[in-house]
């Protein structure tokens, strides 16, 4: 189990069979784990979500806030999921079958809860020194846009024949169904988020946003779904990086499978049948944009 900024192809050898990489809440990072080329006999397995929410308090400590409790995860290719998923259940014990790669990543919940969050408290993120978007800035009038935009996610894997489970993220305000249990007073409480974000370079706006809501809106386009509150913050989110992120390179055409859609991709998961991506797999080797030299992920 590796990160999907590692460097990929020496640990995944042609000669090698049967091995699983496990890309958690990576922003299909199980698709482009494969954008060298490297065809060794690999199971991708994407998460919903991190299996851990934590924070580093020094040079050597990490606190932990709180563990997942339900992971829904994705695999390419979905014959292998029963598999890949015994595998990494090994380690991640919450892990649920979701289908494939596309589910998975559909599942993400950062793309839904950081975007929104980080837009509508720009002005306070840029003024003060540090403040916390979970507590203070988590509001009646961001709720609504958050609810809003999952709604937008769900109708996209609803157009594309997955099923429930969809984990609605206002489980995680409301209820203990959602991935974390009932954790969002334990995330508030902790004072962990209380912090310093710059809307230029972290992973909130570069991972959440450039790579995670682009994605839904590239996938609600192809899908023939209409995502207006996911376009707008992603067009709000261009204009303040001064960047076009509807073109990304984790967008569908930007990962090279700009061809999907319910025609091409074939049958929905689930009895057997062969996942969406499945049947995409020579383009699952061409090469996408990787990100600026020295950009460095935010824990």
């Amino acid at each position: 189990t590796i990160g999907e900024e590692k460097a990929q192809n020496p640990l995944l050898r042609e000669r090698d069979r049967g091995q699983r990489l496990a890309c958690k809440h990576s922003q299909r990072g199980a698709v482009r784990a494969r954008d060298s080329g490297n065809r060794a006999d690999v199971a991708f397995a994407e998460t919903g979500t991190l299996p851990y929410l934590a924070r580093k308090h020094g040079p050597a400590e990490v606190a932990i806030t709180i563990r997942a409790t339900r992971l829904p995860t994705g695999v390419v290719p979905a014959a292998r999921s029963a598999h890949a998923l015994a595998v990494i259940r090994r380690a991640y014990p919450a892990v649920e079958d979701c289908g494939d790669a596309l589910s998975g990543a559909l599942m993400n919940a950062g793309p839904v809860i950081h975007p929104p969050l980080i837009m509508m408290n720009a002005a306070p993120l840029q003024h003060f020194p540090a403040w916390d978007i979970h507590n203070e800035g988590t509001q009646p009038a961001v709720r609504s846009v958050t609810d809003q935009l999952d709604a937008e996610r769900i109708a996209v894997r609803e157009a594309l024949g997955y099923g429930a489970p969809h984990f609605p993220l206002a489980d995680h305000y409301n209820n203990d169904q959602w991935m974390y249990g009932d954790a969002h007073k334990k995330l508030v409480d902790s004072g962990d988020w209380r912090e310093k974000i710059d809307l230029h370079s972290h992973r909130y706006m570069r991972e959440d946003t450039a790579m995670g809501l682009a994605l839904l809106v590239s996938v609600g386009r192809h899908a023939g779904v209409d995502t207006p509150v996911a376009a707008r913050l992603l067009a709000m989110a261009g204009a303040v990086v001064g960047e076009d992120l509807a073109r990304g390179a984790r967008t569908l055409d930007g990962l090279g499978l700009g061809g999907l859609g319910d025609r091409e991709a074939g049958p929905p998961v689930g009895g057997g049948q062969p996942g969406r991506l499945q049947r995409l797999e020579p383009v699952l080797a061409q090469p996408v944009q990787r990100r600026p030299a020295g950009h460095r992920r935010q824990q």
